[in-house]
């Protein structure tokens, strides 16, 4: 079975927003998920914190299922701020009302450059991410990798306790390199 999700999708149904895609429009074109907060975005188009559980609150209001995407740059890395800012993304982008939700960890400094966090530190984060969204809500989360994902990485990544799935980036656009990467992800679950 697949699902469609959107990459993005405004606070609001309808109104002068040029370039906003709506969450009603996501879910006209049968969409189920939508990715909000990734770096490029928070980046780019500088999405808040607030922006984007604005954007989570009206995607669940409107039958969609929210990927709420959270990293560090390298520097927070380095001096040992990772997790601070991860909890302070988190707490700030948390929709106020969910059954269920998609948290995505993407290291900044991992997004399309080949390197990613050992194994340590992604179930470290992992859980961490995990005990941040219990604390607030006893609800159903899910935790999802994100950041150079590849063919030769994603059984790694999978058999690390507390990782949930992955987000596929650059390499979703390589049709046999995000096929392949299905294959291992199918063959190790």
């Amino acid at each position: 079975p697949i699902s469609i999700g959107g990459q993005n999708c405004h606070d609001q149904s309808f109104g002068a927003f040029t370039g906003e895609v709506s969450a009603t429009s996501l879910k006209e074109f049968g969409c189920d998920y939508v990715i909000l907060g990734h770096s490029e975005r928070r980046t780019y188009n500088k999405e808040t914190d607030e922006s984007i559980k604005k954007s989570a609150q009206f995607a669940i209001e409107s039958n969609l299922r929210p990927i709420i995407c959270v990293g560090e740059n390298l520097d927070q890395r380095v001096n040992g701020k990772a997790t601070d800012f991860i909890e302070r993304q988190i707490t700030n982008c948390l929709p106020k009302e969910f059954n269920e939700l998609t948290i995505a960890y993407e290291p900044i400094w991992s997004i399309g450059t080949g390197k990613i966090p050992n194994q340590t530190e992604i179930r470290e984060m992992h859980r961490n991410i995990k005990e941040i969204v219990f604390s607030n809500s006893k609800k159903n989360i899910k935790v999802l990798y994100g950041g150079s994902v590849n063919e030769q990485n994603i059984q790694e990544i999978l058999s690390v306790n507390n990782v949930d799935g992955v987000l596929v980036g650059g390499a979703s656009l390589k049709i046999k390199d995000f096929l392949a990467i299905y294959d291992s992800a199918v063959k190790y679950l």
